[in-house]
């Protein structure tokens, strides 16, 4: 008796519930995106030995459901239209497991190791070079086709071209996606936005872990690969205001900061 008196006065473990992912079922979740190359070695997120303003450019996503999904068919943009300089890549045949990553890299002039696919077709496996993610490449054919650091959006559509989530910073005059998911991010010169695991909210990366961008890693600790770690500047940029789109349309994206990458 005095045992069971004891358990029934012990206090319950109550177990904080997971929030809910942003996005419904079957849709992956932007998780992570550079488009603020950091400048020299620090910035080779690709990790091919080289910084490129356009190619080390990635966008990370995850499966947040707890069943298999699809990625084929989805597609990812930018601002641009189609006939001007606009950045796309359509996702090929990859079936998604449950917390599964994937990063898509910009790769303009980029050098790969470890199983890396493209739009035609997914890798045989994942890459342990950055945690064991899926591993994509747009194959960027110019310096010129990327994420404007000054203000643009990643804009995720399924397969039938309806948008899912659209992820936006800084100040640009095209009219944001008045369907799906649309978040404002937080605007930064160096380093990628990350999407905090705790609660899904965006934050500039080297404010939660001190590391400008850790691709394929999100939500799982692991530390990035050596050469990266390595590079890692000691100090991070100052975050500038937060801005908000003006209103219209169709004007050139305006110049990035002095040194990335040009205006578009």
């Amino acid at each position: 008796m005095p045992v069971l008196v004891a358990a029934a006065l012990a206090p319950l473990l109550v177990v904080p519930k997971a929030p809910e992912p942003p996005v419904a079922y079957p849709h992956p979740l932007i998780t992570e995106i550079l488009y603020a190359v950091p400048s020299g070695p620090a910035g080779d997120a690709n990790g091919d030995g080289k910084r490129d303003a356009a190619g080390d450019e990635f966008i990370e996503l995850v499966n947040p459901h707890d069943r298999p999904i699809n990625l084929r068919g989805y597609r990812i943009t930018d601002r641009n239209e189609p006939d001007k300089g606009q950045l796309k890549f359509v996702f090929p045949a990859l079936e998604l497991p449950p917390g599964g990553v994937v990063v898509v890299f910009n790769g303009f002039g980029a050098k790969w190791e470890g199983p890396v696919g493209d739009s035609k077709r997914a890798p045989e496996a994942g890459n342990e070079k950055f945690g064991g993610a899926i591993v994509l490449t747009m194959k960027g054919a110019s310096a010129m086709t990327s994420w404007a650091n000054g203000g643009d959006w990643a804009l995720l559509s399924d397969p039938s071209g309806s948008p899912v989530q659209c992820v936006w910073w800084g100040k640009f005059n095209e009219t944001l996606p008045t369907s799906g998911l649309v978040e404002q991010a937080t605007l930064t010169t160096k380093g990628s936005i990350t999407r905090n695991p705790e609660d899904f909210s965006w934050a500039v990366h080297a404010d939660l872990d001190d590391l400008p961008f850790s691709p394929g890693r999100w939500g799982t600790g692991r530390p990035p690969a050596p050469e990266q770690a390595a590079a890692m500047p000691e100090t991070t940029a100052e975050k500038p205001a937060q801005a908000t789109p003006d209103a219209g349309g169709g004007e050139a994206k305006p110049a990035d900061q002095p040194g990335d990458k040009p205006g578009k």
